[in-house]
């Protein structure tokens, strides 16, 4: 913990995703947004088929591209990870 400002160093970034399941659209409700937060979307062998860099604590993505199935999303933020399960269908 920074003694200055009691901020940990370590955060826990929350989120949910909605409408999930969802047919390849959805929003994002983050908890935080840092300057190096990202988003990546891994298939269930660990395949990394999305990725993107976040700046905004709402958005809206959009893998209308990747096959309907279930999926790992994960936010990162200087190392530390929260990973959900996403259904595209």
């Amino acid at each position: 913990m920074d003694n200055c400002t009691g901020i940990s160093n370590k955060l826990v970034i929350d989120f949910r995703i909605s409408p999930n399941p969802n047919n390849g659209e959805f929003k994002i409700n983050l908890s935080y947004v840092g300057e190096n937060t990202s988003l990546e979307i891994l298939d269930l062998s660990g395949k990394l088929v999305y990725q993107s860099k976040l700046n905004n604590k709402t958005p809206t993505i959009n893998v209308n591209s990747i096959s309907r199935g279930v999926y790992l999303i994960s936010l990162v933020e200087n190392g530390n990870r929260k990973t959900k399960k996403l259904i595209i269908k």
